[in-house]
């Protein structure tokens, strides 16, 4: 698998499609008014969360390939 960055001309496909979607309109000014900043270099303002995740064999193995171990 090959991810890299994409070129102007599918960038720019991409952003025709999301645009064409109407399920996924981008956010109004107002909208993102909405949201809040958060203060940063004030230490850590995340709680710290726990979480079980659990992962396939090939997965395992794929990420370990990846980081040559």
């Amino acid at each position: 698998m090959n991810i890299g960055i994409p070129t102007p001309e599918e960038d720019a496909a991409s952003i025709v499609a999301a645009l064409n979607d109407p399920d996924n309109q981008p956010l109004t000014e107002i909208e993102l008014n909405q949201f809040k900043r958060l203060s940063v270099g004030q230490g850590n303002h995340f709680p710290e969360i726990s979480t079980t995740a659990r992962f396939g064999v090939d997965e395992v193995a794929f990420s370990l390939q990846s980081v040559g171990k």
